[in-house]
């Protein structure tokens, strides 16, 4: 008999106080995860961002049998599974089982040191592994708005007037504003990044920032701050919402 594990989603995370996606992103969930005839119960629950199941990384792989799992630094971990020696590189979003690459399907989330891989790798890797989701009575995910030119394309900081060369847009009714020309303006240059990662860190006046470019959180220092939409990137311009940079420095408005 096959024997099924109900994760609530998101429960121990937001008790936790983690990096959480935000509510247009997330739907309040129950989680069906099948492994062969094992029942398995995870401390650390699935998550979805929009249409894809998140699942965390180390308990997943033990779920479908793995051993030896050996996270080796720099996003590369290493485990086997089956027989099969598996290296697995979380930043550049592949994996190597006895040399045959197996490609992550979407890119790696980190919440609170766990790593979230999506639900389709562990598919890959065992067929017996699969996840359904059961909504919740009296919930819905929102639709993300569809972006609207915004009326504006200029801040103030400090005082002084700068101009964006890339287009501002508003979805719902957040001003999204090009990071990086923000940043050129706080004397910050926006750092690279691999997509995979999802984040970006700089330092600014002291404290470490970082964004997270999936959860909708970011921090300044050691405070958590919640951003009014998720980072969106357009165009290969990364872009937050103006909120953000008033947060991150009272001095930094927009031009009306």
């Amino acid at each position: 008999m096959r024997r099924l594990v109900v994760v609530a989603g998101l429960a121990g995370l937001l008790a936790a106080g983690a990096a959480l996606p935000t509510a247009a992103q997330v739907a309040a969930q129950r989680y069906i995860i099948h492994v062969g005839e094992q029942e398995v119960t995870f401390t650390n629950e699935p998550i979805s961002m929009g249409a894809n199941i998140l699942v965390p990384l180390r308990e997943s792989l033990m779920a479908i049998g793995a051993a030896n799992i050996q996270y080796q630094g720099a996003g590369i971990v290493t485990f086997v599974h089956e027989g099969r020696q598996v290296s697995l590189d979380l930043r550049r979003g592949f994996a190597l089982a006895d040399g045959q690459r197996i490609a992550l399907p979407g890119p790696v989330q980190t919440i609170e040191s766990v790593t979230y891989v999506r639900s389709e790798f562990l598919s890959r890797l065992d067929p017996d592994f699969a996840v359904s989701r059961i909504r919740v009575a009296g919930f819905r995910e929102a639709p993300a708005p569809f972006p609207q030119a915004a009326p504006v394309n200029s801040f103030i900081f400090a005082g002084q007037q700068f101009t964006y060369s890339s287009p501002t847009f508003i979805m719902g009714d957040v001003l999204m504003v090009p990071l990086g020309e923000s940043l050129a303006a706080l004397d910050v240059a926006l750092p690279d990044f691999e997509p995979g990662l999802l984040q970006v860190t700089f330092p600014y006046a002291g404290r470490n920032i970082l964004i997270n470019l999936a959860s909708g959180y970011a921090y300044i220092g050691d405070q958590a701050v919640v951003l009014d939409r998720p980072v969106v990137q357009r165009g290969g311009v990364v872009y937050v919402p103006a909120s953000f940079l008033s947060s991150l420095d009272p001095r930094f408005s927009i031009a009306s």
